[in-house]
């Protein structure tokens, strides 16, 4: 997607023991920038073929979930829209649009040729559209009272109704439901029909003692309620009591009072109310205590991102798990969790830095180590922050490399300038009980280099410092009376060593060996005798030709996996190692993996493998040795990732991953969810830049293209640009397409959705268009297109036909020349002779 802002809001809070985050909803925000034609979105409609339409009040804007397509009227011009300002949209039973504008009437787009037609209630204001069963269309225009449409008449002859029963009334909403119709008038009163079909039409009025609504605004009817959105909150008329009651919506008496309320929808017992103060998402009316069991809240904040686009919302549209507003732009919303959760320094868990490079978790908090301190989330989502500036230099320094807690309940940290020590038992994260140590020229038993970048607690509980330059160490000290001291395994002639003193990672197999990542080869120390004594080192590099060896030396991470197979993460390529013949078998971009700088695995309860990169997230299938990858399409925080940043959560099978822009938590079991084939459909096709219609151009389309089976181009209407869409308006997804002519090879489109045709010759041609996620193939039909080429009179059939005539002729006259003159030669000779 275009320009997407990505902005989260927490809906509903829901822990058990620090399981899970908060479930949070994202926002995703399309403007000017994206193509929309004017920011402010008074209506919203999905039609029947799957297109969202937006009303806004510089033209009307159709939008595939991709890009949208601006109607404007244009003078002179009998097939464009009467007017610009739009402020209501209601599809009929034939599929066209129907448009209310502010100040030129009603217009109907007709979705057969992609034109308007003007109806003949042509100018002025038009408050709102209705249609019954039957498609009988209701408007409503303060100036000249109720407008009933036939469908069949396509806007001609409406019956208008200007008074009740004598009454001139400004109608300004109507609100049909059951073939009951529901109208209201700018002050505050209400009249249904329940006889809208018949030839005289019946009204009566709902008695609204004292009337304090102001002007009614939109309305809703749900069984025994009907629901009032006025300029002074909103209200619920009882049918059986006869009453009606105010229902407040804000917290506070004053934020009730004023409350303009705009739309009024209602999906599975859940009301989506727009106002001018926000958008209110409410739960479960209860008519006895006239209250929802609960409201949630979402505000326009001018310097607050977390939050609407602008207070004012004019309408909402719900489709499927997607909420649509339409306020200062079109705001999309997941109505489920997102499959991957963002959590950065702008979602509701607010990071203070959303550069992530480590974590580590206990049942009381989630770690999160940044470029500037550690980020302490608990189970009410709260954070706390330890840096060096709140605990008074305490915290050896902020760029936190790695975390793992020991076997005592102490967290080990691993900066670029030394380790701290934080003590979790009665942990208060604003109070945090730190010691701190660092490299000591003098003390050949200290830290062998404050620049560390790993942690690791064995077996036995004794914890490992992997530092980048001083080799690898193991604490030998005693935290009870604070003695720090190392033994260090460094790099040194003899070639029983580590094989470089840059490391990176340390993890250790059920035989107990332990395994070091580092900046030249991979390392693997077992110890002959107990206590950790005679250390043994291996080292594994790089050949070069041979396929078997690792396929780098910048080893990063290591993982075991549930058959205790040993996989290793490097710069150049991904490897699973063969203890059996000590080799190694690699995976690059020949076998799918896209990016090769491979900064962590993760493995899953399916025993998937979870890859970061800088190219995204991969899942890899050990059974099939296939690649999945997934990327900021998908709703990742960014295709880059951080070496460290990672961490499986066995209670609940979440992986978190972190990168430069914040990071992600998801269940592998849900990404599938991402994945869903859309529904193709052509948008548009353009001769040489010109949009084509059925009306302008009937030669070549005789209905609009989005229904057409079949084109027929002469030989000159090339170039030709056919456009087609997915139909999708979910924010997140990644969709691929592929075209193929006349059953030939499929042609990938990479992210376009156009198919430009140069030439074709002349004949019959089938173009074909088939979606896929993921390189997996839609189970669905692929979207077709048969094209007519007709060529240049000289190529037609009739041409060819005449040719061979022609040609025929000129044969027959040189055979019949060709006797004739061998008689006359015989004559002359005969005439010779004698």
């Amino acid at each position: 997607m275009k320009n997407k802002n990505l902005l989260t809001l927490v809906l509903l809070v829901c822990f058990d023991t620090f399981c899970g985050f908060a479930q949070e909803h994202t926002f995703y925000h399309y403007g000017l920038e994206d193509g929309l034609s004017q920011i402010t979105v008074r209506s919203l409609l999905k039609d029947s073929n799957g297109f969202l339409w937006l009303g806004t009040q510089d033209g009307l804007n159709r939008f595939d979930g991709t890009s949208f397509k601006v109607y404007k009227n244009r003078k002179n011009d009998s097939l464009s829209i009467s007017g610009n300002f739009i402020n209501a949209l209601v599809e009929d039973n034939k599929g066209n649009i129907w448009i209310g504008t502010n100040d030129n009437g009603i217009s109907i787009y007709d979705s057969g040729t992609n034109t308007f037609k003007s109806t003949d209630i042509n100018s002025g204001y038009c408050g709102s559209l209705s249609k019954s069963e039957n498609g009988t269309i209701v408007a409503t225009a303060p100036n000249k009272g109720i407008i009933l449409f036939d469908t069949n008449s396509y806007g001609s002859n409406p019956k208008i109704i200007s008074d009740i029963r004598g009454e001139k009334l400004q109608f300004n909403t109507s609100f049909i439901e059951n073939e009951t119709l529901y109208v209201s008038t700018q002050d505050g009163r209400l009249f249904l029909s329940r006889n809208v079909l018949d030839a005289n039409i019946l009204f009566e009025e709902i008695p609204l003692k004292n009337k304090p609504f102001g002007t009614i605004n939109t309305l809703f009817v749900k069984k025994q309620g009907i629901w009032l959105g006025t300029s002074n909150g909103l209200f619920r008329y009882d049918t059986i009591t006869k009453t009606h009651k105010k229902i407040p919506l804000e917290s506070s008496i004053e934020g009730n009072q004023n409350l303009y309320v705009s739309s009024i929808d209602v999906q599975n017992n859940r009301f989506y109310i727009g106002t001018f103060g926000g958008l209110f998402i409410a739960n479960e009316f209860n008519p006895n205590t006239q209250k929802f069991k609960d409201i949630i809240t979402f505000k326009g904040e001018q310097n607050q991102t977390n939050a609407l686009t602008a207070n004012r919302v004019y309408d909402t549209y719900t489709d499927g798990d997607l909420l649509l507003i339409g306020t200062n732009k079109l705001d999309v919303v997941t109505l489920k969790p997102p499959v991957f959760q963002n959590v950065n320094t702008l979602s509701s868990i607010t990071l203070n830095n959303a550069f992530i490079l480590s974590f580590a978790k206990n049942k009381n908090y989630v770690f999160v180590g940044t470029r500037k301190g550690i980020n302490c989330i608990d189970s009410k989502n709260e954070v706390s922050y330890i840096t060096q500036e709140n605990t008074n230099q305490a915290l050896a320094f902020n760029v936190i490399r790695a975390m793992a807690i020991d076997h005592n309940n102490y967290l080990w940290v691993a900066t670029i300038k030394g380790v701290s020590v934080i003590d979790l038992n009665n942990f208060d994260p604003n109070m945090p009980k730190i010691l701190s140590t660092f490299h000591d020229t003098n003390n050949p038993e200290s830290l062998s280099s404050d620049a560390t970048r790993g942690v690791f607690v064995d077996h036995n509980g004794s914890v490992w410092i992997m530092t980048y330059g001083g080799g690898i160490n193991r604490f030998t000290g005693n935290l009870k009376t604070g003695t720090f001291t190392f033994k260090h395994y460094k790099t040194y002639t003899n070639l029983n060593s580590i094989s470089s003193d840059f490391t990176y990672n340390m993890s250790q197999d059920r035989d107990l060996n332990y395994w070091i990542t580092s900046e030249d080869g991979l390392n693997k120390l077992r110890f002959e005798d107990a206590n950790y004594q005679n250390p043994k080192f291996t080292n594994y590099f790089n050949t070069k030709n041979d396929t078997t060896s690792i396929s780098s030396n910048t080893t990063l991470h290591t993982w075991h996996d549930e058959n205790q197979t040993l996989w290793v993460a490097t710069q150049d390529g991904f490897n699973r190692f063969n203890s059996e013949n000590q080799t190694f078998r690699r995976y690059g971009k020949a076998e799918g993996l896209t990016n090769t700088f491979v900064y962590s695995i993760t493995e899953d309860l399916d025993n998937n493998l979870w890859l970061t990169t800088n190219g995204g997230l991969f899942r890899f299938n050990k059974n099939t040795e296939q690649f999945t990858n997934y990327d900021q399409g998908d709703g990742l925080q960014s295709s880059e990732f951080n070496l460290g940043a990672h961490l499986y959560n066995t209670d609940d099978n979440t992986i978190y991953v972190g990168g430069v822009n914040g990071f992600n938590i998801f269940n592998p079991r849900k990404v599938s969810e991402l994945d869903r084939a859309g529904n193709l459909s052509f948008t548009s096709i353009r001769i040489k830049d010109k949009e084509i219609n059925p009306l302008t151009n009937p030669e070549i389309l005789k209905e609009t293209i989005t229904k057409a089976k079949e084109i027929v181009l002469n030989h000159t209407d090339f170039p030709c640009y056919i456009n087609f869409s997915d139909l999708d308006l979910r924010p997140n997804k990644n969709n691929q397409f592929a075209y193929s002519l006349n059953d030939n090879q499929w042609n990938e489109l990479r992210n376009s959705r156009e198919i430009p045709l140069l030439s074709l010759p002349k004949g019959l041609h089938t173009l074909k268009i088939q979606g896929k996620s993921r390189n997996e193939v839609w189970d669905k039909p692929s979207l077709s297109l048969r094209i007519k080429v007709i060529p240049p009179w000289y190529q037609s059939n009739t041409a060819y036909l005449f040719y061979i005539l022609v040609g025929l002729g000129l044969v027959y006259l040189f055979f019949s020349f060709e006797p004739a003159t061998a008689i006359g030669r015989t004559r002359k000779q005969a005439i010779a002779r004698t």
